[in-house]
This record gives C-alpha cells, structure tokens and sequence, in this order.
C-alpha cells in the first residue's frame, strides 16, 4: 500500500495506480475503501478490463449484485481471455457437485473426515479475510486443528470444518465441466490440510 500511494504521489492521478490501491485494499477486506478507489479508477479509464473487473468484485462484496455484473460482462467485452464469465450453477446443482467429490475420495479417508462438516458459502467473511489473513478470492478453506497435531491441542474438534466458496470457484472456471473439476481439486487440497499436509505436500501430491 504504501509503495503504491508512494507511486501515486510522484505521477500523479494514474488510473493503474488507482487501480493496483483498490486491489490492496480489496485484499485486505476494506470493501468500503476499495469501492471508492476502484470507481475513480474505473472513471479515469472506463476501458481498462483491470479496472472495470475489480470494481465489479468489491461491487459483489458491498452487495450491489447488478453493478458486479455490469463490470464482470463490461470486462469480458474488452478481454475476453482474461477477464471470463463467470460460470453460475445452482446451489443444488454446487451440492451435488461437492457431494460427488466427497464420495470420490478413499474409503479410510471419508471415515477419517466423517465428523468434519463441509460446507458451502458465497464468499469468505470479512472476519476471516482480516483475521485469518486470507485472500477475498480463495477457493476454499480448513478451519480447526490438522489431525496430526490434534493431540496436543486442547481445541474441542467439533470446531474442524472446510468451507468451499462457491462465487470464487465460478469465476475461475470456464464452463461446467471445469467447474466440478475444480470443486473436486478444493475438496483434496483442503482435506489435505486436514489431514495434517502442508502447500509443498500438496503441490507434490498434485493438489496445489
């Protein structure tokens, strides 16, 4: 953040500067901030996809679904193959999906998870963005204490649970097929740390 007001200071009023701050504060869980940022950008230029996507995220994290559209579709008009469609499935059709990628993991391990509930949000909490240090846009999340290291932690694990979000898992998809897939990927990755492994376990196990 401060390198880039640092960039602002010294060229004046750029739009990717604006841009890139938005982001920051974006990533932060400053929404309110953000918003006000972004839009200045996105009027300084109205045909930067990068400036026009992001408005529309904070746009869908402040609750004006409308404009969040407007921008993703505005975004996908100027870049097509940066800036996709987000692909919408039902929250049914999301369940299935999700159930079909539970029933695809090894018996030992479905018995393993079996008290571990998994469930299904649009996005994460600002809660947990700023106090978990997360990304707004990640896929999916363990919350609890690894299995490996239960033993020597007095937190109940009636506590463990996985969250999936599905509105970041649409926006990184293209199409259907891509999008089961990828829900199958976040199931692994995170009862993986479950499971007590950690980012260079996963990416050697191919779950990364």
């Amino acid at each position: 953040m401060f390198l880039v007001r640092r960039a602002l200071k010294a060229s004046g009023d750029q739009p990717i500067y604006s841009a890139l701050e938005g982001q920051v504060l974006f990533e932060l869980g400053r929404y309110e901030e953000a918003a006000r940022v972004l839009e200045h950008a996105v009027a300084l230029d109205p045909d930067s996809p990068h400036c026009v996507y992001h408005f529309g995220l904070v746009a869908e994290r402040i609750g004006d679904a409308a404009e969040a559209e407007r921008c993703f579709a505005r975004a996908n008009a100027i870049d097509p193959v940066h800036y996709p469609l987000p692909t919408e499935i039902s929250s049914e059709s999301f369940q299935t999906a999700l159930a079909e990628a539970l029933e695809n993991l090894p018996r030992s391990v479905r018995e393993t998870m079996e008290n571990v509930p998994v469930l299904v949000e649009d996005f994460p909490s600002v809660d947990l963005v700023q106090n978990e240090d997360v990304s707004p846009q990640i896929l999916g999340i363990f919350i609890g204490v690894p299995r490996t290291q239960a033993v020597l932690t007095d937190q109940v694990p009636d506590l463990d649970r996985i969250i999936l979000f599905q509105k970041n898992l649409e926006k990184v998809c293209q199409g259907s097929e891509d999008l089961i897939d990828q829900i199958q990927v976040t199931v692994r990755h995170e009862v993986g740390h479950y499971l007590g492994l950690d980012e260079d376990d996963l990416e050697r196990l191919g779950l990364a």
